[in-house]
């Protein structure tokens, strides 16, 4: 079932972006669409190719940013990444923090698609990491070809540290927030076996390297780690905050969260048939939960009631 009502009601996706238009355009475009007997212009979206210019176009189109995404590397699903980034704009709008935003992106990836968004948007300064060698230099070219260098700065993280890390090295820097797209999965055969059979098929090809999309002990572990991490540095950071990839996953931070007496939120994230979530917490005097109150909108098919009325009496139906 496609979900994209329920996407953030800023994001321009929610509407399909308009393929025809594209095409006339970008070249690029045009070469890898096609017609159906209707006229309706449509890609493939199953091959990893079509995605990239896909996504290049939209990115150039819609936010002015000329990105490269290698071939090797995850396709960033604009929708999705669109969805996240304009939360944080609603969490920095409820704490009151709109002007000299400053911001942390933990895995920043080859196209450092967080800090470009969030610059060409929002003009918020930007500090990704990363810990792929490959992918920071990519980043990096991504960064100065759109001459945003003086937005988004980028580090390389070699440490098995997630922030201790960088709170050593950079012990002055203070952030409104931080961002993270934790690999989701803790082995291959998980990955593998995540989407259930009763679910309908991904309607987008597979792409990602395996630092991408696998971590020891998967995503639960890693924001646990985050987490625990996050209490070495209250003061650092106003709101931490991570996308989530599985229910199961959310539920247990928040848990955690509670257990520990952190204060948080969450909400979710609909777009295509993919469903995501976001967590935040912060130890600052904040009740994020009531600034930004997780997202209630129910989305399962209310079953039909059949209700049994009485016959109509013979002097009734004889008036029609």
């Amino acid at each position: 079932m496609a979900m994209n009502k329920y996407m953030h009601p800023r994001n321009i996706y929610k509407n399909p972006p308009d393929f025809a238009k594209l095409s006339k355009d970008f070249s690029e475009f045009s070469n890898i669409c096609k017609k159906d007997v209707s006229g309706k212009v449509t890609i493939d979206f199953k091959d990893p190719h079509s995605l990239r210019v896909l996504t290049r176009c939209l990115l150039k189109s819609d936010f002015k940013l000329d990105v490269k995404i290698p071939e090797d590397r995850l396709v960033p699903t604009l929708p999705l990444r669109l969805n996240y980034l304009l939360w944080i704009e609603d969490l920095m709008k409820a704490i009151k923090r709109t002007e000299h935003v400053k911001g942390l992106d933990i895995g920043t990836g080859a196209c450092a698609i967080y800090p470009l968004l969030a610059t060409a948007k929002n003009k918020w300064s930007m500090l990704g990491t990363e810990n792929d060698e490959e992918s920071l230099t990519k980043a990096l070219e991504n960064i100065q070809r759109n001459n945003l260098q003086d937005f988004i700065q980028l580090k390389l993280n070699k440490t098995s540290s997630i922030l201790d890390y960088l709170f050593t090295q950079e012990s002055g820097s203070e952030f409104d927030f931080s961002m993270c797209n934790p690999p989701f999965y803790s082995n291959i055969q998980e990955l593998l076996e995540s989407r259930s059979t009763a679910r309908p098929p991904p309607k987008n090809g597979f792409t990602g390297s395996p630092h991408e999309l696998i971590t020891e002990g998967g995503e639960l572990e890693f924001c646990r780690k985050m987490i625990q991490e996050s209490k070495n540095h209250k003061n650092k950071v106003i709101l931490f905050t991570t996308m989530i990839g599985h229910k199961f996953t959310l539920n247990e931070l928040s848990e955690d969260l509670k257990a520990d007496g952190i204060k948080y939120t969450s909400t979710e994230f609909c777009q295509g048939r993919v469903t995501r979530w976001g967590l935040a917490w912060t130890y600052q005097d904040y009740d994020v939960y009531k600034l930004a109150p997780p997202r209630d909108k129910p989305r399962k098919k209310i079953a039909n009631t059949v209700h049994q009325l009485p016959e109509l009496s013979e002097s009734i139906n004889n008036c029609y």
